[in-house]
């Protein structure tokens, strides 16, 4: 007998043992089965059902249908009440630490003009009693929606007179604004060189900093001040991060959190019932040096880490992602900043993948793409490993082939369009455009692509990023690049199996048999209304593996 027959044999028999045990299964075993019935179910691939069922031990799908119920005892019996369940979502791009720690700082988003920004921070030094030499964060600023339109400048914040080191970072997270206090603590002065793939920006006549430091500055910066955070205060703004990502609906994770596997491993152990949804941890590229990080492959619970993150450019918004040609009318006559050379990424990457770990690269610009794909194809990296290019902004027709022909996951935010859509015209060639924010292209051509928000750049519901992906609204509620517009079934299966894909996880991204239970229930139909329901929608549960880790009834 061939070896396939042996194989055929063998699991004709564990299929018959399984259904066996069914017919014959003891209270205990009835108890762990669950029955979700009574609404509409998204199953994935267009299919929908009424019913569906599932074992809470082992958190995997059933069976599903239509019409009459299925026969049998239930441990549980889920009412969706005519509402709407889908496939867990997947952010496969955040930062839950940055996220957390929004809540708790100086938030600067839509800030209308520099007096605006001036007035906030004002009140946030006043009501908070900062004690003396403690740190004044803040986040979310963006030049081009003052009406200044300029950068906010070291002047800017000196003149009202805080006693303290102050940091203001804009938006993107590449690069931010800092008090005077702030560059004589870290020695920025007219004599400081700029450092590899940074940029601190200075006076054209003066020489001295203008207050705006870029890119590996900007990261010096902030890794200062976070290396000197208490345990419990990171442990605290990633908690808090979780409890908002499950309330909005996501049952996946993939952050990109610095030194972060402990605090992890920490409230996986300390929260009841663990983590509230799966964590794909991306630590940076250089924490394959520490000692902290756990071997490619670790997983506890819900919690696995398999890829680093390299970051290779910076952004659009900050005029330092790498083009292809230079930005227009860019200030500086400039193509953007690349972080790395191409045998200084090549290095990285080989030296990630000989330790077993996935790469996941920050590419914004063309150029930056261009050279990411050269360096894994350089480093030797198979397809099997699934490279992910994290942005994806800015492409061509050249560079989306080659994703496609090596499987390099597109990793895209969908809200960046709406976001970007009110300077992008400031910023790149119309030449440039044709293959900007290209999802529809990327599928088309057969590229993998995962969803995500790169939150707190934008908002972590992943409903909103549903939405932007079919509509591409601008900030006037236009249709940016219509041509570029997914359909309902495409929108959602970058937040389900693209996601999966991404992270390697071949049982999630739909709800049929063989499946794991990772499923949300919404209080409207959004399949039916997606462009005015996806904004409305309510989520009522969300199950994890089978197991029920928010119920809004709660």
């Amino acid at each position: 007998m061939k070896p396939n027959i042996y194989f055929a044999l063998f699991t004709g028999l564990v299929a018959f043992l399984y259904y066996w045990s069914r017919n014959t299964e003891s209270d205990d075993i009835k108890s762990r089965l669950v029955l979700v019935h009574n609404g509409t179910i998204y199953l994935g691939k267009g299919k929908y059902s009424q019913w569906l069922t599932f074992d809470s031990e082992i958190g995997m799908i059933e069976s599903f249908g239509n019409g009459s119920l299925p026969e049998g005892e239930w441990g549980r019996i889920v009412d969706l009440n005519g509402n709407f369940a889908l496939p867990g979502l997947h952010d496969s791009h955040i930062h839950l630490f940055y996220t957390g720690r929004l809540a708790k700082s100086l938030n600067l988003k839509g800030v209308e003009s520099i007096k605006h920004l001036q007035k906030l921070l004002k009140q946030y030094s006043t009501q908070h009693k900062f004690e003396k030499n403690e740190w004044i964060y803040g986040f979310g600023w963006e030049q081009d929606s003052m009406t200044e339109n300029r950068y906010p400048s070291k002047e800017d914040l000196d003149t009202l007179e805080i006693d303290n080191p102050i940091v203001l970072s804009r938006a993107c997270g590449h690069i931010s604004v800092l008090n005077s206090k702030a560059l004589s603590l870290f020695g920025m002065n007219k004599d400081t060189p700029d450092p590899p793939g940074g940029m601190i920006d200075k006076h054209p006549e003066t020489g001295e900093p203008t207050g705006i430091v870029r890119e590996a500055s900007h990261n010096f910066v902030m890794e200062t001040i976070e290396k000197n955070l208490p345990f419990s205060l990171s442990k605290s703004y990633i908690n808090a991060a979780l409890d908002m990502c499950v309330k909005l609906g996501l049952t996946s994770v993939h952050t990109n959190d610095e030194n972060a596997w402990e605090i992890y491993k920490t409230i996986q152990e300390e929260r009841e019932g663990g983590l509230p949804l799966r964590v794909f941890l991306t630590p940076y590229i250089h924490e394959l040096d520490s000692e902290n990080l756990p071997p490619s492959g670790s997983q506890i619970g819900l919690l696995s880490v398999d890829r680093v993150k390299i970051l290779v450019d910076g952004s659009l918004g900050a005029e330092t992602a790498a083009l292809r040609e230079p930005y227009v009318n860019g200030k500086h006559n400039h193509s953007g900043i690349l972080i790395y050379t191409q045998e200084e990424l090549t290095q990285l990457i080989s030296k990630a993948n000989k330790m077993n770990f996935r790469v996941e690269i920050h590419a914004i610009g063309d150029r930056a793409a261009e050279v990411v794909l050269n360096s894994i194809s350089l480093a030797g990296v198979e397809p099997s490993s699934r490279p992910i290019l994290t942005h994806c902004q800015i492409l061509g027709e050249d560079l989306i082939q080659r994703m496609s022909q090596n499987d390099v996951i597109a990793n895209i935010q969908p809200q960046f369009v709406t976001t970007d859509s009110m300077w992008v015209d400031k910023r790149i060639s119309e030449k440039t455009k044709t293959y900007s924010y290209a999802w529809k292209t990327l599928l088309k051509n057969g590229v993998h692509v995962a969803g995500g928000s790169d939150s707190p750049i934008e908002n972590p519901n992943p409903l909103i990023g549903i939405h932007a992906a079919m509509f591409r609204p601008d900030t006037n509620g236009r249709t940016w690049g219509s041509s570029e517009c997914l359909s309902f079934e495409e929108a959602v299966s970058i937040y389900t199996v693209g996601g999966a894909f991404a992270a390697k996880q071949p049982l999630l991204g739909f709800l049929l048999p063989g499946y794991e239970a990772d499923f949300i229930v919404l209080d409207k139909l959004i399949h039916l209304n997606p462009r005015e329901y996806l904004l409305n929608a309510k989520v009522l549960q969300v199950w994890v593996k089978g197991i029920l880790k928010f119920n809004q009834s709660n």
